[in-house]
């Protein structure tokens, strides 16, 4: 059926460029958003609980590096549930879209913010199992931390957003699909970064656990 009777001729853009139909589309959109309310919930639960027991907050650091790192899912989430509200079949037709940038934009800077203050948690805990390491030495990082995660992926979003880079993803906003090595560059390259930083910490606090366990048995 053509435009005449009824169809939009965006119908055929999205079978033929993403392999949707406008409603398998239009559910993988309220699938995001559904999993984005949970992880906002999440995060307000666990922001509530930072700021509702200060004390503990102020006793372990930890608690603090959890805190920024609830509030970047927390705006991550809100950034993925706005989506809901972005007309992509409009912007595909005109190729512009406020909206649309103001989510890829939140999306690529809050989601990169996100895996950064991961890695940060990664090394706090592994300098808090290392026996001649002062404790309290620890949050001397925290401005070191901030100056990581806040600056640099803005400084990545800002690259993305003057060289054109974002728009129309899909089923949302982000990287345009048109630009996937740029996407590989941008995003995946820290996200690939950060899970092997976090899995070789991870594997040395163990180990360093472990040891500390055999100490205190012999």
């Amino acid at each position: 059926m053509d435009h005449a009777g009824g169809i939009h001729p965006f119908v055929k853009t999205v079978r033929s460029r993403f392999g949707f139909t406008v409603q398998e589309e239009m559910r993988l959109r309220y699938l995001v958003v559904a999993s984005a309310t949970l992880s906002l919930l999440g995060a307000c639960v666990i922001i509530y609980s930072a700021v509702r027991f200060k004390e503990l907050s102020r006793r372990f650091f930890a608690i603090r590096l959890i805190f920024f790192l609830s509030v970047t899912d927390l705006l991550a989430s809100i950034f993925n549930i706005l989506g809901a509200f972005v007309d992509v079949h409009t912007v595909l037709i005109t190729e512009g879209s406020v909206l649309c940038y103001v989510q890829a934009v939140g999306l690529l800077y809050f989601n990169l913010s996100s895996i950064m203050w991961t890695s940060c948690f990664a090394f706090t805990l592994y300098r808090d199992v290392v026996p001649s390491y002062r404790r309290n030495a620890l949050r001397e990082y925290e401005v070191y931390f901030h100056s990581l995660c806040w600056p640099l992926p803005g400084a990545l979003s800002i690259v993305c957003w003057r060289l054109k880079l974002l728009g129309d993803a899909g089923s949302w906003c982000a990287i345009r699909s048109s630009h996937a090595r740029e996407y590989l560059i941008a995003f995946y390259l820290p996200l690939v970064l950060a899970f092997a930083f976090n899995l070789g910490t991870y594997a040395l606090v163990w180990w360093g656990s472990r040891e500390r366990r055999g100490e205190r048995t012999t």
